[in-house]
């Protein structure tokens, strides 16, 4: 065997044994900006309004069409049919004096999640609760809940009577 073709099989024996180069781990996407925080927040201000204005319509239009809403005692709902039902028969409570007031928000990308609490006025009497929801970028660059998830806290115990 010819030196030259003896250096041609080490090389392509070198070649075939060398590990392969190792790919790069996708960057992660980049934190929420201000911007994006801000239009997430202001998610949660448009269902507060809407609530208030006792506007389901308005309501649904922050729900992706696939979100899921899940509320105490009862099933998860979704889609936008389904969560327009439970929307309009939370409204028919008539409920008023709702705020929610967003504790933490963070996200990377297009997902984001919000973490608050809430109370409105219903039937003469205050409600509190608290939220978790997962908001979704949208195509049109909208910010919309992909899963609003929320439960009510429970109501204080009466104050025992006064002794005599």
């Amino acid at each position: 065997m010819s030196r030259t073709a003896a250096a041609l099989m080490l090389a392509t024996l070198a070649a075939c044994a060398a590990p392969a180069p190792k790919e790069s781990a996708p960057a992660a996407p980049a934190p929420l900006s201000a911007a994006d925080e801000a239009a997430v927040r202001a998610v949660d201000e448009a269902w507060a309004k809407a609530a208030n204005a006792g506007d389901v319509a308005g309501l649904v239009a922050v729900y992706a069409d696939d979100a899921i809403l899940q509320g105490p005692d009862a099933a998860p709902v979704q889609g936008k049919e389904a969560i327009t039902q439970a929307l309009t028969a939370l409204m028919a409570g008539k409920p008023s004096n709702v705020v929610l007031n967003t504790q933490k928000v963070e996200g990377r990308g297009d997902l984001a999640y919000m973490v608050g609490e809430f109370s409105m006025s219903m039937g003469g009497q205050t409600a509190t609760g608290h939220y978790t929801e997962v908001l979704k970028k949208q195509a049109d660059g909208s910010w919309k809940y992909q899963v609003d998830a929320y439960a009510m806290n429970a109501a204080a115990a009466p104050a025992a009577p006064a002794k005599k």
